[in-house]
């Protein structure tokens, strides 16, 4: 049964790794297709993460049942009841695994950007 559960860990990491990279490739398109000056596309970079992380920090340890995909609604369900701790270090870490990956996208797409600019010039 060991080895199932190593597998499942595995397949878990990579599930992690695959998010990571769909929010470096998110971020890259965004930006190489924008207009705004440097400042401002690492300012919006920065605003999506904080957004998502307080979402996440704020709904941590529930979920929703019996919601209607059209209309929404549904009830909340708390699975646990989280200590200030659990709820911060869990924000961090959503923060920090967003931010990184997001971050190496933006300068990326503007990399790409202000390469496509130079070549269109």
């Amino acid at each position: 049964m060991e080895y199932l559960d190593e597998s499942f860990q595995a397949l878990y990491f990579l599930f992690r790794a695959y998010i990571a990279y769909m929010v470096f490739v998110i971020a890259r398109h965004l930006t190489k297709q924008s207009t705004s000056p440097r400042w401002l596309a690492y300012l919006w970079t920065l605003a999506v993460v904080m957004g998502f992380t307080l979402v996440s920090w704020y709904t941590y340890g529930t979920h929703v049942e019996n919601d209607d995909p059209i209309h929404g609604g549904g009830e909340t369900i708390i699975d646990f009841v989280s200590t200030d701790e659990e709820r911060n270090k869990h924000g961090v870490f959503i923060f920090t695994a967003l931010l990184v990956p997001s971050l190496i996208g933006t300068y990326k797409g503007l990399e790409e950007r202000a390469r496509r600019e130079t070549q269109n010039s």
